[in-house]
């Protein structure tokens, strides 16, 4: 992370939807006028996001046959510069499939926000979560899941994995990882991360 980051991590309030099904969502950074907050304005937004700390994920991938601890909590919204679109339904729909927050669990809110300007800002950060209420039948609860490219070479490849810098001069690049990552659980693969339009 930046070192001139900030962070924030706060309890969602009692009005935060619950007993509820997510199945779709954005979350972002917008500035005082209310315009996407982007770094040619001096803010960057490493990243928002909503965990569910009642519920853990459960592990499910492996690496030369040694199982990969959980997390200890779930990640179900957020993002970062990217816009990245949470999504656990599928295309049209497709699969009927959220993630499911109880009543009683307790949710956190959290950021990580650059200010490039030395002067203070108010930003605002800007989400929204698509749900039925409740568990509509014949749906099932999914998770997030992020797999770090190199996930099974080692420590410094995986922390290397998750702050990546592109080499000098190059705006294109590719990441590979040298041992295979084995998943060891059942599931379907609803979607991957990709922009916002």
């Amino acid at each position: 992370m930046d070192p001139t980051g900030t962070g924030y991590q706060n309890l969602a309030g009692i009005d935060f939807p619950r007993d509820v099904l997510v199945v779709d969502g954005i979350s972002g950074l917008v500035n005082e006028t209310f315009e996407k907050a982007i770094v040619d304005d001096g803010i960057y937004n490493h990243h928002t996001t909503f965990m569910d700390a009642s519920k853990r994920p459960g592990s499910w991938l492996s690496c030369n046959g040694k199982q990969i601890p959980e997390a200890p909590m779930a990640f179900f919204l957020g993002s970062g510069s990217d816009d990245t679109i949470n999504t656990y339904n599928g295309p049209n729909n497709s699969v009927k499939s959220g993630f499911y927050i109880g009543k009683n669990d307790v949710i956190l809110v959290g950021m990580d926000v650059v200010n490039y300007h030395d002067r203070e800002r108010t930003l605002y950060m800007v989400n929204e979560i698509e749900y039925f209420p409740g568990m509509p039948e014949g749906y099932t609860h999914a998770q997030s899941r992020i797999i770090p490219m190199g996930l099974c070479d080692g420590l410094m490849s995986v922390m290397a994995s998750n702050n990546i810098h592109a080499p000098v001069g190059e705006k294109k690049f590719t990441l590979t990882g040298k041992n295979d990552i084995e998943i060891i659980k059942d599931g379907h693969l609803v979607s991957t991360c990709k922009p916002h339009p």
